[in-house]
């Protein structure tokens, strides 16, 4: 069931909707179908020119922390060729082995990889870091929609900043909570997705934010990604939005909203769904052929 919001009053959706999601696997599937997310549909779709270079930022800040650390000294970082070929060469197997056994599915082949993994300074601990930050919020938020205060001190550091942000911009704008954390889907396009928050304003504007714990507003993915809950939303039948918002939590404890109301549009939405779509008929296409 699902609100209209105009009047308060609970409606069916248009069509019958059974939205499952794996919260493991990260998947969702509609009345039994599997179905991509709208986030999937996104990381599928548009180019990463900066990734190349995140992770190269990372390496590089992973070999200073080791340095600095100890961990391996900057004499074997400026050495002659043996100290070289000691960091290049291979981790020995039971180092391999022992990283394996942690849970990662990475398998260094240099000991300064094994080295990073062991010192959580890989890419995959940054980006779990990351999601980290994002969980927090996403607490922060339910404690606040429930009419709480949500305990900052007794959250995880690295998420701390971001859940101080997301407080301020709540006594800013004290939103008149409609829905958290509900889950959308498109029978028309096939894909599902789930929006952090519905909300009306001062002025009764029906409003629907995303929450973001980046650096900087990334218009390309934040906003295609709201349309694609929007569309998803208005097709099930819930109440025209008027707003679209990402609220950007910053690490400085600040915030930043940006409305994407203009500025994206359901055909673009539509245009990435379909790419992914003719993405994936091609890549099940050269399965068949090999098989």
């Amino acid at each position: 069931m699902f609100g209209d919001l105009s009047t308060g009053e609970l409606i069916a959706p248009s069509e019958k909707l059974v939205i499952d999601f794996d919260d493991e696997k990260h998947r969702y599937k509609v009345n039994g179908e599997e179905v991509p997310s709208v986030t999937q549909i996104l990381d599928a779709t548009l180019p990463k020119p900066a990734l190349t270079w995140w992770g190269f930022r990372i390496g590089l800040a992973a070999a200073v922390e080791l340095a600095r650390s100890g961990d391996l000294p900057y004499g074997e970082l400026v050495g002659g060729h043996d100290e070289h070929q000691r960091i290049v060469d291979g981790a020995p197997t039971e180092a391999m082995a022992h990283v394996r056994g942690k849970g990662s599915s990475a398998k260094p082949k240099t000991l300064i990889e094994y080295l990073a993994l062991e010192n959580r300074l890989d890419p995959n601990a940054i980006k779990r870091l990351a999601a980290d930050r994002g969980t927090g919020i996403h607490e922060a938020l339910n404690v606040l929609g429930l009419g709480g205060t949500p305990d900052i001190d007794a959250m995880p550091e690295s998420a701390r900043p971001f859940c101080q942000a997301l407080y301020a911009w709540w006594l800013d704008r004290e939103p008149d909570v409609q829905l958290m954390e509900q889950p959308v889907a498109s029978l028309r396009l096939g894909y599902a997705g789930r929006f952090d928050l519905l909300y009306r304003d001062e002025g009764g504007s029906l409003v629907l934010a995303d929450l973001k714990t980046s650096k900087e507003n990334r218009p390309d993915s934040f906003f295609r990604q709201l349309m694609g809950y929007k569309v998803a939303w208005e097709e099930m039948g819930g109440a025209p939005i008027d707003r679209l918002e990402i609220v950007l939590c910053k690490p400085t404890g600040e915030y930043g909203v940006y409305d994407a109301t203009t500025k994206v549009t359901p055909e673009i939405w539509e245009a990435a769904v379909a790419a992914f779509k003719a993405d994936r008929a091609f890549r099940d296409l050269q399965r068949k052929r090999k098989s």
